[in-house]
C-alpha cells in the first residue's frame, strides 16, 4: 500500500523512476503508431497502481482490460484461504470459479460466491482479510473484466499473446542465448533494430544509413 511506503527509500524511487520511464515510452510509441486515432484500441494489463494510472491517463483513449490470467490467480489466492494451500477442494472451486468469470456479469457472480462461502464458515481474521481483499480487488475492477464482451468482438482477455509470444520469439529469442552478455545500452540498441526489422520498416534505417554515407 503507498501510504506504508517511504518514498525516500532509494530502491522504490527507483522503481517508481523506471515506471514513469515506462508510462511515457508507452504513451509515445502509442501515439507514434497512431493509435489516438484508431477506431478501438485495447490496453491489457494487471491491476497494479501505476497501470491503472497509466490506463486511465495517458492512454485513456484505449480500452482497459485486466488480465484474466492474474484476475484467476486472486480467485485462487481467495480459494486457497478458504478451503487450504492446493487442496482438491479448492482446485475444484478455482475450476469453476474461472469459467464463471468469462460469463456475462461473472465478476459479480464470482464475488457472490466467494462472500457464500465465507458465510458457511468459521474463519479466522486473516483468512477473512484474504478473501475480503480479493473481492475487493474483484469489485475495483468490475467493469475491465467484462471478459464475455471481449470474447464476443474476439478480443484478447490476457496478455499472453505479448508474454507468450512477443517476449519469447522478440525478446527472449536473441538476448536470451547461452552465454549472452549485454550493457543496458547494447540492448538498447539492438533492440530498436530489432522492432524496426519485425514492423517491416527495416527500409527506414537502410534509408537513414544510406543518407549518412
Amino acid at each position: 500500500r503507498v501510504e506504508r511506503v517511504r518514498l525516500n527509500e532509494p530502491k522504490y524511487c527507483a522503481i517508481r523512476g523506471k515506471a514513469e520511464v515506462l508510462g511515457r515510452q508507452i504513451q509515445a510509441l502509442s501515439l507514434s503508431q497512431g493509435l489516438r486515432r484508431a477506431a478501438a484500441s485495447q490496453f491489457v494489463s494487471d491491476g497494479g497502481n501505476w497501470m491503472a494510472g497509466l490506463a486511465r491517463g495517458s492512454l485513456k483513449w484505449s480500452e482497459w482490460t485486466v488480465d484474466y490470467y492474474h484476475v484467476s490467480q486472486q480467485v485462487a489466492s481467495a480459494l486457497n484461504a478458504l478451503h487450504g494451500e492446493g487442496s482438491a477442494g479448492a482446485r475444484r472451486a478455482h475450476r469453476r470459479l474461472r469459467k464463471k468469470l468469462l460469463q456475462p456479469g461473472g465478476n459479480g457472480s464470482v464475488r457472490r460466491s466467494l462472500g457464500n462461502a465465507m458465510g458457511r464458515k468459521n474463519l479466522d481474521a486473516e483468512t477473512t482479510r484474504t478473501v475480503t481483499n480479493v473481492m475487493d480487488y474483484l469489485k475495483r475492477f468490475d467493469e475491465q473484466t467484462r471478459y464475455d464482451r471481449l470474447r464476443e468482438r474476439a478480443w484478447p482477455i490476457g496478455s499472453g499473446q505479448v508474454e507468450g509470444g512477443a517476449c519469447k520469439l522478440y525478446i527472449q529469442g536473441r538476448f536470451k542465448r547461452a552465454g549472452a552478455r549485454w550493457t543496458e545500452q547494447g540492448f538498447n540498441d539492438l533492440e530498436a533494430l530489432r522492432r524496426l526489422a519485425y514492423n517491416d520498416k527495416w527500409h527506414n534505417i537502410k534509408t537513414c544509413i544510406y543518407s549518412q554515407n
